[in-house]
């Protein structure tokens, strides 16, 4: 695992995140009301892999906002941290995490079920939205032995 920015991040109470590429238009506004009221709280550490359209809209959200924001990479290390992400690497309130070798740098099928495996491995709670009985995410979360939430 590398890390880049704030890996004491993951010491705190860790959300995660998790929605269908597919989203369903019903889950928009009760995911962007969800990010718009934990991107307030400073206490709180949200963790996802921000590649799906609906994860990266949440993601604008909490980078205007207070929380923490874990950053976990389908692929290897940033060579350089994207200009959008840099203000909150360098605040403290963001950590990028790899676990591919830094030659990966498109992500693939297996990095990003190894990337959402660590995300519910990692949390104490876990939110998703858009998620259907065909998405890949389904059986994973359904394994998951922590809270869920449903948007």
């Amino acid at each position: 695992m590398q890390t880049l920015g704030n890996p004491s991040l993951l010491a705190m109470p860790l959300v995660g995140f998790m929605a269908s590429s597919r989203t369903a238009a019903l889950s928009v506004l009760p995911v962007l009301h969800w990010a718009t009221d934990v991107a307030k709280q400073t206490d709180v550490v949200v963790m996802s892999t921000f590649r799906s359209p609906l994860e990266r809209s949440v993601l604008k959200f909490l980078l205007r906002g207070k929380c923490g924001i874990a950053y976990v990479l389908s692929r290897g290390m940033f060579a350089r941290v994207p200009l959008a992400l840099r203000s909150a690497v360098e605040e403290g309130r963001m950590v990028l995490i790899s676990l591919e070798a830094p030659s990966v740098v498109r992500p693939s099928r297996p990095s990003c079920l190894r990337a959402n495996r660590f995300i519910v491995s990692r949390c104490q709670r876990l939110v998703a939205a858009s998620i259907t009985e065909q998405s890949s995410l389904h059986a994973l979360l359904r394994s998951a032995s922590v809270p869920l939430t449903l948007l």
